[in-house]
């Protein structure tokens, strides 16, 4: 939540378009890090010094700012109740092993989800179901892989929604992210510039970058292009033309 509480600060001091951003991996995934080409420390600061900069996306989500993604259910709930000390144990495996804990008694979520048309001829769709996650990209894409950088300066979010999935059956697929990297009947994807999330029973708890927020409706939406950031050599602007 490091970086989710500094992106927040600066754009409460109304500083976001006088400010460049940039990120040393000190924490336990380093996942946006990792998005944006910083490799480790000594490089981190390289890039500081002398790396490319580039305006990315910001998320906005209830009036709070989130840079790298948005969780809402099993991985949500794990990633609250993961404690510092085994995250020092188990560095990012310890959401994972928080995870299968929190599955076998997690009640599966029963969403309404609306997403707005996009400039690139996506259209206005609803989904409503049981999901057990509600994964909204904004610089990460839901993947197995260890790298699934989003394009973040399109304006979009990918939406991944798990749905109809018994837990039982995610166990059985060894990995929860494993079951991301499949086509299946469970998995809804979507593109889209802003998005509403609205809960049929009680509130949830939301991860914005490691941050918790808990909330019935959540309205989503994008700010392009908004947050200077130094990144690194590997970061893709468009990372879709690297697999092509």
């Amino acid at each position: 939540g490091t970086i989710n509480e500094v992106i927040n600060g600066v754009a409460a001091a109304d500083a976001l378009e006088t400010t460049t951003a940039a990120v040393v991996p000190t924490g336990t995934g380093n996942n946006f890090a990792t998005n944006v080409g910083i490799q480790g420390l000594e490089h981190a600061f390289t890039v500081i010094e002398a790396g490319d900069r580039r305006s990315i996306d910001i998320g906005v989500a209830n009036g709070r700012i989130f840079v790298n993604s948005c969780v809402g259910g099993i991985t949500a709930e794990a990633s609250s109740e993961t404690t510092s000390e085994r995250k020092a144990e188990l560095g990012v495996l310890a959401y994972v092993a928080n995870t299968l804990e929190t599955i076998g008694e997690f009640d599966s979520l029963p969403l309404r989800v609306k997403t707005a048309a996009g400039s690139d001829g996506e259209k206005t769709q609803a989904w409503e179901g049981n999901a057990l996650l509600v994964l909204i990209g904004n610089c990460r894409r839901f993947t197995g892989a260890r790298t699934a950088q989003a394009d973040v300066e399109d304006g979009r979010f990918e939406a991944t929604i798990v749905a109809d999935a018994s837990p039982t059956d995610l166990l059985k697929s060894a990995a929860l992210e494993g079951l991301l990297d499949r086509d299946s009947e469970h998995i809804v994807r979507r593109r889209t510039p802003s998005l509403t999330i609205e809960s049929r029973r009680d509130s949830i708890a939301y991860s914005l970058d490691g941050e918790i927020l808990e909330t019935e409706c959540l309205r989503l939406e994008t700010n392009p292009q908004s947050l200077r950031l130094a990144v690194g050599g590997g970061y893709q602007p468009n990372p879709d033309e690297r697999r092509l």
